[in-house]
């Protein structure tokens, strides 16, 4: 496999790694019988930089309100 990455922190994640994510996603969806995700990812696709970059986005916004709240992960 051409691509391989080690998960290093949310904080690290890149438009490429969210590139492959969608692949595998994509691919996965496309073999599941049971969820019609074709129609689902057309229309994501339209604009498909666009809707992983607001992904990350508020993936970062997210983690960032994580950490800034205080949670902590107990375990």
């Amino acid at each position: 496999m051409g691509y391989q990455k080690d998960f290093s922190g949310w904080n690290r994640i890149t438009p490429q790694d969210f590139v492959v994510a969608y692949r595998k996603a994509k691919a996965d969806g496309l073999f599941e019988n049971t969820f019609p995700a074709a129609i689902m990812l057309a229309e994501y696709e339209k604009d498909l930089l666009g809707s992983l970059q607001s992904e990350l986005i508020n993936m970062a916004f997210s983690h960032i309100a994580w950490a800034a709240s205080g949670s902590s992960r107990k375990g």
